[in-house]
């Protein structure tokens, strides 16, 4: 619900963080399914990497970029060593 007033035209900078927020808890949550919930949390980290670059925004482009690192390192779909390389990456 916070997206649909934080948008990515109106406000960038919150909008990124809600997406980085809404990653953790999709990375959390234990219900549904766990490889669908990874995928989502992915998803949100790399749309809050679109606005939170390393030039921009050092300090959230780490603090997300861990959060990723996280997410590949748990994923399930996909090869474990691929997930893995990514999670370094």
């Amino acid at each position: 619900m916070a997206l649909e007033v934080r948008t990515r035209e109106a406000f960038p900078i919150d909008w990124a963080m809600t997406q980085n927020n809404l990653g953790n808890a999709y990375l959390e949550r234990i219900t549904d399914q766990k490889a669908q919930n990874l995928e989502d949390a992915i998803a949100c980290y790399q749309l809050a990497l679109s606005v939170f670059t390393r030039e921009a925004f050092p300090i959230d482009w780490a603090m997300t970029q861990n959060n990723l690192g996280n997410a590949y390192s748990e994923r399930i779909t996909d090869q474990k060593a691929q997930n893995l390389e990514e999670a370094f990456a």
